[in-house]
């Protein structure tokens, strides 16, 4: 899950505005709408970080966690949105969206390794979150860095595309586990 979908939000993080830009076709706009789309890409990459620890709650039968935290989240959330929304209008929505699923990750990982791996957390995001993110972030931290503006449309797209596969190829190659499926991969081909 983490080599999926981290290059893909570290893209959306750091490329807001050139992915607005285009889809939008509106810089303007692009500028104004770009932090909340930082915001809500962060956001859902950590629910969906989530979502491997939450099938694995479902798979042993265990509904008693999430439902816990997804409760408690609700009381919580449900009126802290409302009151930041009217606060900070849809920059504090969007940042209540990304505090609450950073809350979902951190209250159930360590609970769900607790409960039904007998602890771990640490290890599995030494092992299978910080590679991939790591992979990912140098290719594009070093696009963000290296793209200047002034690129055409096609260009941009096609520039924004190829680093998204290289941050996806990069988190792949840092990843412990997805290298050893590959090389197991290439065994049986040589078979």
């Amino acid at each position: 899950m983490a080599v999926l979908v981290l290059p893909l939000a570290a893209v959306l993080v750091l490329f807001p505005v050139e992915i607005l830009t285009l889809w939008l076709r509106d810089p303007l706009l692009a500028h104004e709408v770009g932090p909340l789309v930082t915001l809500l890409a962060l956001g859902t990459c950590l629910n969906a970080l989530m979502n491997v620890p939450f099938a694995l709650q479902l798979a042993h039968g265990n509904t008693t966690i999430g439902l816990s935290i997804n409760l408690g989240l609700v009381v919580v959330l449900v009126p802290s949105l409302v009151l930041i929304t009217l606060q900070f209008g849809a920059p504090g929505g969007a940042a209540a969206w990304a505090v609450a699923n950073a809350l979902y990750l951190l209250l159930g990982l360590p609970i769900t390794h607790r409960v039904l791996l007998g602890d771990g957390v640490a290890t599995w995001a030494a092992k299978d979150i910080l590679p991939p993110l790591t992979g990912a972030l140098v290719v594009v931290v070093g696009a963000r860095a290296l793209l200047h503006d002034g690129l055409g449309p096609t260009l941009q797209l096609t520039v924004i595309f190829l680093v998204w596969i290289l941050a996806t190829l990069s988190a792949a190659a840092m990843s412990v586990r997805v290298r050893a499926f590959g090389l197991n991969a290439i065994k049986i081909l040589r078979v």
